[in-house]
């Protein structure tokens, strides 16, 4: 009996009706490869510069650091396995059935056994950093972040048994087209994770917003920090294009493209939620190392040289009173008075501000005359804490 030639079977019929295209057919492969390669070299970036810079600081690393790591890891993980099959994002109606083979369906199995424990680690890294930032004055968010990591916990690990169950052959069976239709049982969780991924990343982006907002900041850093958080919006834009594509997947409509899609979808999803909780590692970076560099300096330090004798020819003048004049209103004194501890600047603490009051003063001319002007006080210091 002559063997079928798998090659020339596609995986699934076209709808219209026309033959599959194993030729030059439709491909998402590339637009996988690119922005799950970008987004793993920006994180890596991130990831690195926090290490770097915690560690520079304080010497050690906390809970959110090596949350942050782990989805790292296995987010990178997911990419390379889905980049190794990166020939079957096409229709299926495209794919040929000879794409089946065992090392394919172990990649397979492999890609739903990473895939729970990635999205749980990027969305408990921000969790933890919510608990770092504001657990100790915050107590009802310190135990909301808890238990929300123990619940998703429960849920995405649950992925990895049963991908134990489904993908992966009994004892002594083969890795087979028959683990195709069982691994495809998983399809009916798709949905559910989906909804579970969207709710948490909605969760997560409103959990400090009342905090945000009570923070003792200017406005202007105020909007700067809450727009830090907001970049998490693109984790909850991924969420809900992925669980539209989770269903149709569902449902069977052109599963290796929509699968595609979302594939997409989770690196946004995954990557970006990593990148967003190195944000305040990053600030401290540009802070407190960047900014001190002799680099830097040397490059901002002309700059404020040349301004400096600008201000200086300009206050050149004969009058006495008029010097005065000029030196008492100087803005930079007034209002360049407050000093931050970085750790605290971004977090809303401000630690030390000197108190600046205006003091009315008379004095008398050489000529008779009553001047009446303003003297500046900053001889007492208060204490502002946001908690």
């Amino acid at each position: 009996m002559a063997q079928m030639d798998l090659s020339i079977i596609p995986l699934a019929t076209n709808p219209s009706g026309a033959p599959p295209n194993f030729t030059n057919p439709p491909s998402m492969a590339g637009t996988v490869f690119a922005v799950g390669l970008s987004l793993s070299l920006i994180s890596i970036v991130f990831v690195s510069l926090r290490l770097y810079t915690n560690w520079t600081n304080a010497r050690r690393l906390v809970l959110a650091d090596y949350f942050c790591t782990f989805a790292l890891i296995f987010l990178i993980s997911y990419y390379a396995l889905i980049a190794s099959v990166g020939e079957s994002a096409k229709h299926t109606w495209d794919v040929p059935m000879s794409i089946l083979t065992p090392s394919y369906l172990k990649r397979i199995a492999a890609e739903n056994f990473v895939i729970g424990p990635s999205l749980w680690a990027s969305k408990a890294a921000i969790l933890a950093l919510y608990i770092q930032l504001f657990g100790k004055t915050n107590a009802w968010l310190r135990w909301t972040s808890y238990i929300t990591i123990l619940v998703t916990f429960c849920f995405y690990w649950s992925m990895v048994p049963l991908a134990g169950v489904y993908c992966v052959p009994k004892i002594g069976h083969a890795w087979d087209m028959s683990l195709m239709a069982s691994c495809g049982k998983l399809a009916i969780v798709a949905p559910l994770q989906g909804a579970v991924g969207l709710a948490t990343d909605l969760f997560i982006l409103i959990l400090p917003a009342p905090i945000l907002w009570g923070l003792n900041l200017p406005p202007r850093k105020k909007l700067g920090v809450t727009l830090v958080f907001l970049a998490g919006t693109f984790a909850v834009i991924a969420s809900t294009v992925s669980l539209y594509y989770r269903i149709r997947t569902w449902l069977g409509h052109d599963p290796t493209w929509n699968g595609s899609i979302i594939t997409i979808t989770t690196f946004v999803e995954g990557f970006v939620t990593v990148i967003v909780s190195c944000a305040p590692a990053i600030s401290c970076f540009w802070l407190n190392i960047v900014t001190k560099s002799s680099i830097y300096n040397s490059i901002v330090s002309p700059r404020g040289s040349m301004a400096n004798s600008e201000k200086v020819s300009d206050s050149d003048d004969n009058s006495e009173f008029s010097k005065n004049n000029r030196s008492r209103s100087s803005k930079p004194s007034l209002y360049g008075s407050a000093n931050y501890e970085h750790t605290d600047a971004f977090y809303g603490k401000l630690t030390t501000m000197t108190e600046v009051r205006a003091v009315p003063v008379e004095r008398t001319s050489k000529e008779g005359f009553i001047i009446k002007e303003t003297s500046v006080d900053q001889s007492s210091e208060r204490s502002f804490r946001s908690d």
